[in-house]
């Protein structure tokens, strides 16, 4: 049995279900579960791949959650108290075997799809490397397709970008200042835009901002661009369909905008992306035939 750990945001909560898709090939012998409620934290709308995309939740069982990771949900009863003493423990005998938790998050681990099939795992992390997932590249797109309607307002941005060289960029900034994250100058936008434009000279751009205001009054484009809005809250995921809907794509240090650019099936599109999340990673979020910009020239200014 293998059981793969869900939670954060809905980028990674994609990543995640791209690395579940991943091991049921690599071990087509072993049963693969989802743990959806117990191990990692929810962040902004909560879990969200059934609601997006339709996809169902093949749920594991809380007890087998805690006899592989040694992680007592936080609503289970003592909980606080069990994990306490559970860790304790683990200072004496060890990190379980069965519990897998990379290092860092971003970089790509072969030895997971090297493991005992005949005994079981729990993987808790984002597996946010493209060569996790590469054999199943197709049914990841295929899973991840937006299953509800546009209203009238994001038909009409849908229309917009579809009918104009359109290249879609994304500035996060509300969590990420909070959390300590990178935030991304003008500058880093302006060499990513000229690199669009090397081959597309004639681009309508598309902002995609969790702060438009702030964003309007700091950032200056020549281009003639246009400021997505309105998709907050549970709604936030049409702007990520929004994204994948532009000809090209210039993303920020994150998973929502990555899978932004993925998703978009255009077989001539130029995706630029920086190369790294933040300083506790060594690398980013991008696909190895994508433009990469090195993060160091942007993040002392």
């Amino acid at each position: 049995m293998l059981i793969v750990c869900f939670g954060q945001g809905l980028g990674n909560q994609m990543f995640q279900y791209a690395f579940y898709l991943a091991l049921k090939k690599a071990y087509p012998a072993c049963t693969v579960l989802m743990d959806v409620d117990h191990i990692i934290e929810k962040d902004h709308n909560g879990y969200e791949l059934d609601r997006v995309f339709g996809i169902e939740t093949n749920e594991a069982r809380y007890q087998d959650v805690v006899k592989l990771s040694g992680i007592y949900p936080k609503e289970f009863p003592h909980g606080k108290i069990m994990n306490k003493l559970m860790k304790m423990a683990g200072a004496f005998t060890g990190p379980r075997t069965s519990y897998i938790k990379p290092d860092d998050t971003c970089l790509f681990y072969r030895e997971v799809f090297e493991l005992n099939p005949l005994y079981s795992y729990l993987f808790d992390g984002r597996w946010t490397d493209e060569r996790y997932f590469a054999d199943v590249s197709e049914q990841v797109q295929k899973a991840f397709t937006f299953k509800n309607e546009l209203n009238d307002r994001n038909r009409k941005y849908l229309q917009q970008i579809q009918s104009v060289n359109s290249v879609s960029l994304h500035i996060r900034r509300g969590d990420f200042a909070q959390n300590g994250f990178y935030l991304l100058p003008q500058s880093y936008y302006m060499d990513a835009l000229e690199v669009v434009k090397k081959k597309n000279p004639d681009v309508e751009l598309f902002v995609f901002t969790d702060e438009p205001e702030k964003v309007e009054k700091e950032f200056q484009f020549e281009d003639k661009y246009t400021i997505i809005e309105g998709n907050g809250g549970k709604d936030s995921y049409v702007d990520m369909q929004l994204m994948a809907a532009c000809k090209h794509n210039i993303i920020a240090n994150s998973t929502f905008s990555f899978w932004g650019a993925f998703l978009n099936d255009n077989k001539e599109k130029i995706v630029v992306a920086p190369s790294r999340f933040n300083h506790k990673h060594e690398a980013g979020f991008y696909c190895r035939d994508w433009e990469i910009l090195d993060i160091e020239k942007y993040i002392e200014e």
